[in-house]
C-alpha cells in the first residue's frame, strides 16, 4: 500500500534533514565563553596544553618567556585546563568559588558535572556541593586544602560518556595518581 508519491517522499526525507540539522545547530553548547590564562601566573609547566581536548592552549613565546597561549576558536570553555593547573593562572566566570573555611565544616563535599542530572542528598547528611563545567576541571591542590579544612570525605559525579571528551578520564587519573597535578596520597 502506497501512502505517499515519490515527491512527497522526498520532501518529507529532505524536511525532516533539515529539521534536524537546525535543530542540533541551535542546541550546540558553543555558547560557552572561553577561559582567561593570567600570563603573569603561568608557570609555562604545560600540562594544561597537554590536557586540553580541543589543542586550545599552545606553549608560545611571549616578552621572551614561554607561556600558555589560549586560541580563542578552539576553546569550548569546557574548563579542563583549570584542573591542570596548580598555579590558578586559569579562571572562567562559570567556576564555582571554594570555601575553605574551617569553620564551615561539612560532612561531605560533592563535586558535580554540570551536565550530570539533578539530585537530592539525605537531609541529615551536611553536603556542599560544587557544579562544575567538567569534573576535568577540579583542581587536586583545592581538593586537598577542602578535605584538611572543612571536609570529612569527597565525591565526585560525573557524565558516564564525558561531555567534553576527556574531562572525567583526566580526573580519576589524577585521582589514581597517573597524571599529573597529582592528588595526595591521604585522599
Amino acid at each position: 500500500m502506497k501512502l505517499f508519491s515519490i515527491n512527497q517522499n522526498w520532501i518529507i526525507l529532505i524536511g525532516s534533514g533539515v529539521v534536524l540539522v537546525s535543530f542540533l545547530l541551535l542546541s550546540n553548547e558553543k555558547n560557552r565563553e572561553p577561559v582567561f590564562i593570567d600570563l603573569d601566573k603561568c608557570d609555562a609547566c604545560n600540562l594544561c596544553s597537554y590536557d586540553c581536548p580541543y589543542e586550545a592552549i599552545d606553549m608560545l613565546m611571549k616578552d621572551g618567556k614561554r607561556k600558555a597561549i589560549l586560541s580563542l576558536e578552539k576553546c569550548v570553555g569546557c574548563t579542563i585546563c583549570i584542573g591542570s593547573c596548580d598555579e590558578h593562572a586559569i579562571s572562567h566566570p562559570l567556576f564555582p568559588q571554594y570555601n575553605f573555611e574551617q569553620s564551615n565544616k561539612v560532612d561531605m563535599t560533592v563535586f558535580s558535572c554540570s551536565y550530570f542530572p539533578q539530585h537530592e542528598f539525605p537531609r541529615e547528611l551536611n553536603v556542599q556541593e560544587y557544579k562544575v563545567p567538567c569534573l576535568g576541571s577540579v583542581m587536586a591542590k583545592d581538593v586537598q586544602k577542602i578535605l584538611d579544612n572543612n571536609s570529612e570525605k569527597i565525591a565526585f559525579l560525573g557524565c558516564e560518556d564525558c561531555y567534553y571528551r576527556l574531562g572525567k578520564t583526566w580526573a580519576i587519573n589524577r585521582f589514581l595518581r597517573k597524571r599529573a597535578p597529582l592528588f595526595s596520597k591521604k585522599i
